[in-house]
């Protein structure tokens, strides 16, 4: 076996972000359960356990990544943060 195991994926990068000064794609919660519901049975069905994490943004948008977790959290296993905007202690009141 060659390589290394990979713990886990986003699906996209700050999905909530638009530039015109780099490549960026926005992708709202239905996208992202789209994208996931074909991406994470896919893995599985060949044997890959990476876990799949979604939002991948900033505590300031907390919000958006509790609707995020509504509309896909029965595929993704959870989410990633930046620490660009915000505070992590929104995390505190943060639950999949």
């Amino acid at each position: 076996e060659l390589g290394f195991p990979i713990a886990a994926l986003a699906l996209q990068n700050e999905c909530w972000h638009s530039a015109d000064s780099a490549p960026t794609m926005l992708l709202d919660p239905e996208e992202t359960k789209s994208l996931a519901g074909v991406l994470v049975p896919m893995l599985r069905q060949n044997g890959i356990a990476t876990q799949i994490l979604a939002h991948d943004h900033n505590y300031d948008l907390a919000e958006k990544a509790t609707a995020l977790m509504r509309a896909a959290g029965n595929l993704v296993d959870g989410t990633a943060w930046h620490a660009y905007g915000g505070h992590p202690r929104v995390l505190e009141d943060f639950v999949k």
